[in-house]
């Protein structure tokens, strides 16, 4: 089963307006290796504002180290839902993990 095979198994039969949500309102990508919804929030001023801090990690099924790689743009933070929690960690920390290399601009 594809990444994007995935998502609409989790998503259901709402998996359509899920994806045109973040086509006009976020970031999609889509590769072989992955799939990810993401969006540009404030995670520090209760959620969507002009003055973006972080990538919103709503879904992504794949490659993780691929959906980083190609986020369009450097924030300072990235955070996701995992296990019913938000988890919110700095780019640099995550780029370590993931990428094993601090100097790459996200």
């Amino acid at each position: 089963m594809t990444p994007f095979d995935q998502f609409k198994a989790f998503h259901g039969t709402a998996w359509s307006q899920k994806l045109l949500d973040y086509l006009d309102n976020g970031w999609v990508y889509s590769s072989p290796s992955c799939f990810a919804l993401v969006i540009c929030v404030d995670a520090f001023n209760g959620g969507k504002t002009e003055d973006f801090s972080t990538w919103f990690i709503d879904y992504l099924a794949g490659d993780v180290k691929e959906a980083i790689h190609h986020l369009p743009f450097y924030l300072p933070y990235i955070s996701f839902n995992r296990r019913n929690r938000t988890k919110l960690y700095a780019t640099a920390t995550i780029t370590r993990k993931f990428l094993k290399d601090d100097s790459v601009k996200v």
